[in-house]
């Protein structure tokens, strides 16, 4: 986590991280969201439970908009799920794209 944090920690750090935040702009999300029901191909959305940045509802949301979608919450992990639960997740990646191999 020191790695992800230190960047930000002095003022050209912290005034970089909030430039970005203040980029991060809902409407690039809102202009290809119409595209997501046309999707025609295997998709995974693997959420953190406790995601407290983006909550877990707009997982649901994401997974519903996407035809066949299917949607795994990792439990005990927020955000940064592949920090707060790697070996739960690659589990689910392997089992899930193993699956799909077999579907082929």
């Amino acid at each position: 986590m020191d790695a992800l944090i230190s960047p930000w920690l002095d003022a050209k750090g912290q005034a970089a991280f909030y430039r970005q935040i203040a980029q991060a702009d809902q409407a690039y999300t809102d202009e290809i969201q119409g595209l997501y029901p046309h999707l025609d191909l295997p998709v995974l959305v693997t959420w953190g439970r406790n995601d407290s940045w983006i909550p877990v509802d707009r997982a649901h949301r994401l997974a519903e908009l996407i035809p066949g979608a299917q949607l795994k919450l990792i439990d005990e992990a927020g955000h940064l799920v592949q920090l707060d639960q790697p070996v739960q997740l690659a589990t689910t990646l392997h089992g899930w794209l193993t699956a799909q191999a077999t579907m082929s």
